[in-house]
């Protein structure tokens, strides 16, 4: 039986909200300049007298067109937000099972290793099995379809990028399910 008590959160994953919190500051940023600069475009009128209706739907679509920028950053918030409340119930659930750890998953089938649809980046393909503990984080590994700038790059949760729909699941060894770790840069299955 689990005893109720609140989500204690850890330096590491305090810092990475600060991280993703400023990201999400700087979408909305550039956001608002991609607004601005296509209101602009749309309201010149250069030589031939306009009516208020055309310069009004010209505004409109030049918002509309960059509304995708504001949509993406809500998502990938709202993600973050989710997987770091997920990340501090698995921190919590490890104190009842002490061989607990964390899995990244993302929609790639565990036999084939092949991704499930077609939107699975390269970047999820090469996270997708990777069991880290607790309170550590994930590494992206050397992989020859990641570009190396990547490499070693560390997530204590999804969303590593916009868009990303990876997930992270308590992962035990009991469970069977296939799980691997990173050792230096090699993959150790577990």
């Amino acid at each position: 039986m689990f005893a109720v008590s609140p989500l204690a959160l850890d330096r590491s994953t305090v810092a990475h909200r600060q991280v993703r919190e400023r990201d999400l500051s700087r979408s909305l940023e550039l956001w608002q300049q991609r607004v601005a600069q296509a209101l602009e475009r749309a309201l010149r009128t250069g030589e031939e007298p306009v009516s208020v209706e055309l310069l009004a739907a010209r505004a409109e679509r030049a918002v509309e067109e960059q509304e995708f920028v504001l949509r993406r950053a809500a998502r990938t918030g709202a993600s973050f937000t989710a997987h770091a409340s997920i990340d501090a119930a698995i921190i919590a659930l490890a104190r009842q099972y002490p061989d607990v750890r964390k899995r990244w998953t993302e929609r790639v089938s565990d036999v084939t290793h092949d991704a499930l649809d077609n939107v699975v980046g390269e970047d999820s393909m090469e996270l997708h099995g990777q069991v880290v503990g607790v309170r550590e984080a994930f590494v992206m590994p050397p992989a020859e379809l990641v570009p190396a700038v990547y490499w070693g790059d560390k997530w204590y949760f999804p969303p590593n990028r916009p868009n990303d729909r990876a997930t992270v699941l308590p992962w035990r060894p009991s469970w069977g399910v296939p799980g691997w770790r990173l050792e230096g840069t090699k993959r150790v299955p577990l």
